[in-house]
């Protein structure tokens, strides 16, 4: 399913996250009536410019636009700054034709991985075939026009979560504008100090980004998986091809994660590890998996997991309770213990 979302602040949209299966968003989202007017606007212009433009003209603005974002052999990564050319817009009205009637003006950022290998299965569609060239989409969003925060792009490019950073507010969220293109399969270490020189040339920020291992309080999953369900629930088998799966296939056990307040918020398909990396980000450290005997079947989740590290203010939120009630379900301990984590340090440069 594709997810179209009209302009505006702090709107964004990512590839290679957990896909959700309950997930209900209507492109007639309510918006102000002058944005309404204005975009629909915007959209008979750019509709009608499309529809006049030689395809000569587009094949070349296309060009100028692998051109520009072309990734440099002996870099890892490449910030493109705004002002953006005309040949990124033409790309957003190629490959996005669809978004582009919500929002005619074209995202905020977009970031691109560079030579990432084409998938081989021929009927992905989607975020799988974002390509133009050597260029990948891997995201992007609408963001209120002051650029994105520091913590959000190394995630992004690296994977190190925002708990894994250690540093001031004001260095870790930081706002830096422009597209990106990172290499695909790049280590994170030559990412950040290549990111690092860019922070501190381009865009004049005094930041110096130190990937270090340091002792730190976790959660450590252990024991032998056993499934127990709770009542009304058990495992679920998707045959392929199936309508009612759309892209699950095979058994997934159905767990439920959640404190004292049983009532899901969501519903999504994840493996054990993307299990233990979501509990990380709401719990605002690593989860580790020392299991001895871990689950032959993926599951199917109904939680209400806080989103990140800053859980609700609510009498029902209880770290505690949430992991006694997983143990219960899958047999399976969660301890706190201290173990050396990999760690990045955003600090102030000289």
């Amino acid at each position: 399913m594709r997810l179209f979302l009209p302009s505006g602040p702090n709107t964004s949209i990512s590839a290679g996250h957990a896909v959700w299966l309950t997930l209900m968003v209507s492109p007639a989202v309510g918006l102000p009536r002058g944005l309404a007017q204005e975009n629909s606007a915007a959209r008979q212009s750019i509709q009608s410019a499309a529809s006049a433009k030689p395809a000569d003209a587009s094949r070349q603005l296309l060009a100028e636009f692998r051109q520009t974002y072309a990734l440099p052999d002996d870099k890892v990564i490449k910030r493109v700054a705004p002002p953006f050319s005309t040949g990124r817009q033409e790309f957003y009205l190629v490959h996005e034709s669809e978004q582009a009637k919500l929002s005619p003006k074209g995202p905020e950022y977009l970031w691109f991985t560079w030579d990432e290998p084409e998938p081989d299965d021929p009927n992905l569609t989607g975020w799988e075939r974002f390509r133009e060239g050597q260029l990948t989409v891997k995201g992007m969003g609408w963001i209120g026009g002051k650029g994105r925060e520091l913590g959000s792009l190394v995630d992004d490019f690296t994977g190190i979560q925002r708990y894994e950073m250690v540093g001031e507010r004001k260095l870790t969220d930081v706002k830096v504008s422009g597209d990106w293109v990172i290499r695909h399969g790049a280590a994170p270490d030559k990412i950040l100090t290549e990111l690092e020189t860019i922070l501190r040339g381009e865009c004049k920020l005094g930041v110096r980004l130190r990937l270090v291992r340091e002792d730190r309080k976790v959660i450590v999953a252990e024991g032998r998986y056993a499934y127990r369900p709770l009542p009304g629930r058990g495992t679920v088998n998707f045959e392929q091809g199936s309508e009612e799966n759309g892209w699950l296939e095979g058994d997934y056990d159905v767990l439920e994660v959640f404190s004292r307040n049983r009532q899901d918020w969501w519903n999504g398909s994840y493996s054990f590890e993307e299990l233990l990396a979501r509990l990380s980000r709401s719990f605002g450290r690593p989860v580790l998996n020392e299991v001895a005997r871990p689950p032959k079947n993926e599951f199917i989740v109904n939680d209400n997991i806080p989103r990140n590290s800053k859980p609700p203010k609510e009498p029902e939120w209880d770290e505690t309770v949430l992991l006694k009630h997983l143990s219960e379900q899958t047999g399976l301990t969660f301890t706190e213990k201290t173990r050396r984590v990999r760690v990045l340090r955003v600090e102030q440069a000289d």
